[in-house]
């Protein structure tokens, strides 16, 4: 199983045996895939001098800003079982779209495989490359993937969390969208937690805010809090004066209009955040069924292009003999 399987299902198992009335100390005791027993056994010590489970997760590298703060919030207002149950659907949505991501990915790679040694063979074909140079080729063509692979890996964690890139990425048609969705459904689900928990709009707001990936969508949601704490606003107020044009053209203002008029507007925050995952699954599929049609059109189109060039040249010489 992934690291986000093991987590989401650590999560689960929590709030399972939470939910059917065993003490936390009890259901750290319990068996819990790869890592996790190793980090249930070590909060569990901690627990056991002294430390509430929030402090305990904060002292350990393996937990994020975002899981400690819905920790603490479920230890406030005694809902630690439902806390564990939404990080438990939230990264088991995260592993569905990693997966839809990487399945999606495979049958582009599987044809930029197979296009190198045609390409090659075309341009031998019509006489515009010999052998030394379908080697040298090849070689690159092959390791171009590798290489972008390595960097991704090296510079993504920090790369997607830029807010230059967050902004960039937010013009580009499908993956704007996609990331949209996932950044309000990560905090419409952690705002509807904090909400829950009996804490306080403007520091729920700023809870939230920490459990988006990208900083560029954490200011903005800062920038509620900051209209709300300086004005006196109301969230839906705040969020109107501040909402982008794709925001506004979505449907959660009126899902917070409601929400707020109705008293309930941590229940509204959750249809969000459902709405909003998934509209992002759905986004993640359209992208990838988009990925190999452009990939095979850009190779059909590259063939053409050098069966045309070849034509061309060759129709070009016999016209120089005959003249």
């Amino acid at each position: 199983m992934s690291a986000l399987g093991d987590r989401s299902q650590y999560y689960d198992t929590l709030a399972t045996l939470l939910g059917a009335g065993l003490p936390i100390l009890r259901a750290l005791e319990q068996h819990y895939p790869g890592r996790f027993n190793r980090v249930a056994r070590q909060l569990r010590e901690s627990l056991q001098g002294g430390s509430t489970l929030a402090e305990a997760m904060r002292g350990m590298s393996c937990f994020s800003s975002f899981e400690c703060n819905v920790a603490a919030a479920g230890e406030y207002s005694g809902q630690l079982d439902r806390c564990f149950r939404s990080l438990s659907d939230w990264f088991a949505l995260r592993q569905r779209l990693r997966q839809k991501v990487i399945s999606g990915m495979l049958y582009p790679l599987l044809m930029y495989h197979v296009a190198g040694p045609i390409l090659c063979v075309v341009d031998v074909a019509i006489g515009q490359l010999t052998m030394p140079q379908v080697v040298s080729r090849l070689i690159l063509w092959y390791a171009v993937p590798w290489v972008i692979f390595i960097l991704l890996r090296a510079l993504a964690p920090g790369l997607f969390r830029s807010r230059l890139v967050g902004t960039l990425l937010d013009a580009v048609p499908v993956l704007g969208a996609v990331q949209f969705n996932l950044e309000n459904a990560s905090f419409f689900r952690a705002l509807s937690l904090c909400l829950n928990a009996g804490i306080g709009m403007v520091n729920a707001i700023k809870l939230a805010a920490e459990s988006c990936s990208n900083r560029a969508y954490q200011l903005r949601f800062l920038r509620i809090a900051k209209r709300i704490d300086q004005h006196g606003e109301a969230f839906a107020a705040a969020y109107h004066k501040t909402s982008s044009g794709r925001e506004r053209q979505s449907s959660i203002p009126a899902l917070i209009d409601t929400g707020e008029m109705s008293g309930t507007l941590d229940a509204s925050a959750e249809r969000i955040a459902t709405f909003c995952a998934n509209d992002g699954e759905r986004q993640l599929e359209i992208a990838a069924l988009m990925a190999p049609k452009a990939l095979y059109g850009c190779l059909v189109l590259y063939i053409g292009y050098r069966i045309i060039s070849f034509y061309a040249g060759y129709i070009g010489q016999i016209n120089e003999l005959l003249q």
